[in-house]
């Protein structure tokens, strides 16, 4: 009952431009083939998940995601599961309780950031959630496993909006790297679900003992989550862009300092690694003045205070 309130109170639509096709098949059909789909960074298509599949992973989350509770969500893509955890673990008189929003498509995570913003303001006016929503909800164009420790961890529940590309576990298969730098990132006592492996078979979960352990269980709920490369994509059209050429080129610098700054904490992070030899925590990053005023600065060009919009 609880995550049908939340996910009723969210309109779904918001998240969907004003001009889009469907490119794959009708909502909830396995794709086995299908048009090969455009570049994953090219700003032109947006996946989003069908309603059941959103429906799925978040009952799996659904015990931790509780008032109080930091959440992620890795791949948020059009922000629309961000807003709904929002509504759950942020919302109206709760305190402590955060969302943070990534994904690697720069541009898709810039136009979430008012979506989301739009509607939290939405439930703010109707009495649902209070103010304080709005500066616990960040989203931010960063890579979910590949980038430093994501702002607000350690995380409470993770939900992957992606697939891993093969059937993996916790000690070999390719791409063991990126799950267990998530994992890092789970708090003791928290939960990840993402799916693995080429077939939609359903998503897999990761619960993680308070001494660190994980435990690997897969769910007996069939999934009708569709990986890459045959998701389900909409191509989305502008609504001109150049309609405010002096906002435009505000933006426009806006993400050149932004991508600069990613690329000076990514080389921070190499020669950290290969001084240290092991990954650099938040802790190392904050005791760093130079990586700490970078990602301070990083922070703020990623509008992580939805108040503002």
């Amino acid at each position: 009952m609880r995550l049908a309130e939340a996910f009723s109170k969210v309109n779904r639509g918001r998240f969907f431009e004003k001009k889009h096709t469907n490119l794959v098949a009708d909502e909830g059909a396995f794709a086995a083939e299908g048009p090969a789909p455009a570049a994953p960074n090219d700003g032109k298509v947006l996946p989003l998940d069908c309603a059941v599949d959103h429906v799925q992973q978040s009952e799996l989350l659904l015990p931790w995601l509780k008032p109080g509770n930091v959440v992620l969500d890795c791949g948020c893509g059009s922000g629309y599961l961000a807003a709904v955890y929002a509504v759950m673990v942020a919302g109206k008189a709760e305190t402590g309780g955060k969302v943070v929003g990534v994904d690697r498509r720069g541009s898709l995570a810039d136009t979430a950031i008012p979506r989301v913003g739009e509607t939290c303001k939405e439930l703010l006016g109707a009495g649902l959630v209070d103010d304080s929503v709005l500066k616990r909800i960040i989203v931010m164009p960063l890579d979910g496993v590949g980038d430093l420790p994501l702002p607000g961890g350690p995380f409470d529940a993770i939900r992957v909006g992606f697939g891993f590309p093969q059937d993996q576990d916790a000690e070999e298969g390719d791409g063991c790297e990126e799950l267990s730098r998530l994992l890092d990132q789970l708090r003791p006592g928290g939960r990840l679900v993402a799916h693995m492996g080429p077939k939609a078979t359903g998503p897999t979960i990761f619960d993680k003992a308070a001494d660190g352990t994980v435990t690997r269980v897969k769910s007996s709920v069939a999934s009708v989550h569709v990986p890459a490369p045959f998701e389900r994509r909409v191509a989305v059209e502008g609504e001109d862009p150049e309609s405010d050429a002096q906002a435009q080129a505000a933006e426009d610098k806006r993400l050149a300092r932004r991508s600069a700054l990613q690329d000076e904490l990514r080389a921070w992070r190499e020669e950290f690694e290969r001084s240290q030899g092991r990954r650099p925590t938040r802790h190392d990053m904050v005791a760093d003045a130079k990586a700490a005023a970078l990602f301070q600065e990083f922070n703020k060009l990623n509008t992580g205070d939805l108040s503002k919009l």
